[in-house]
């Protein structure tokens, strides 16, 4: 976590950051990323957003547990895709969406490490989170 924070810190430098040189480049409007109180929860949570993978992940695995009989059926039925949707995937995948949102509430309050090491408490201690 602390290397992975590391590299994001050299991404979001407002002087030197890759991003601020990408959007140099697009002659976009630059940002202080973690340095300013009104962006650096954004910030983080762009920087948690690449940590996403497992979660897609547990997702494929229950999309792929519905048997495809269900989906034939509901067409020879005359359902369309939301009725596919509606009636067969999100039901079959509730324990998935269940599981996937305790482990991201768990691991919402989990947050600590990055920040920490990236703003010691951020600006104006902007960046303190409940742990």
């Amino acid at each position: 976590l602390i290397a992975s924070s590391m590299i994001w810190m050299w991404l979001v430098d407002p002087d030197l950051g890759l991003l601020n040189v990408v959007l140099r480049a697009l002659h976009l409007p630059e940002s202080q990323w973690i340095y300013s109180e009104g962006s650096v929860i954004p910030t983080l949570v762009l920087m948690s957003l690449w940590t996403v993978g497992g979660t897609m992940i547990i997702f494929l695995a229950g999309l792929q547990d519905i048997p495809k009989h269900y989906y034939e059926a509901i067409e020879i039925d005359g359902g369309n895709a939301f009725h596919k949707l509606v009636y067969i995937t999100i039901p079959l995948t509730s324990p998935t969406i269940f599981f996937n949102t305790i482990m991201g509430f768990i691991g919402g309050f989990q947050v600590f490490v990055q920040p920490y090491v990236m703003t010691q408490g951020g600006p104006n201690n902007s960046s303190l989170f409940y742990t």
